[in-house]
């Protein structure tokens, strides 16, 4: 079962009752890749993001990493 759901009304709840914040920013694995278009759980995200009015730091422009994790292999 995604806990997607629950957290996202959870976001949703925070950023209404803050309303008067001027940011917010939401950061953690989201277990999906937004250039993936077709994938359910980035549309969902996508469709949050378009609800709460919200905009994704890694589509900007200024943005210049796309991967949330890098595994450096060292040899001793």
């Amino acid at each position: 079962m995604s806990h997607f759901p629950i957290i996202v009304n959870d976001i949703s709840w925070i950023c209404f009752k803050y309303e008067h914040i001027d940011y917010v920013i939401i950061g953690g694995d989201l277990n999906t890749e937004l250039g993936r278009v077709t994938s359910l759980h980035t549309q969902a995200l996508n469709v949050f993001v378009q609800n709460e009015e919200l905009k994704c730091c890694d589509m900007s422009d200024k943005a210049h990493i796309f991967y949330t994790h890098e595994n450096v292999a060292t040899s001793t």
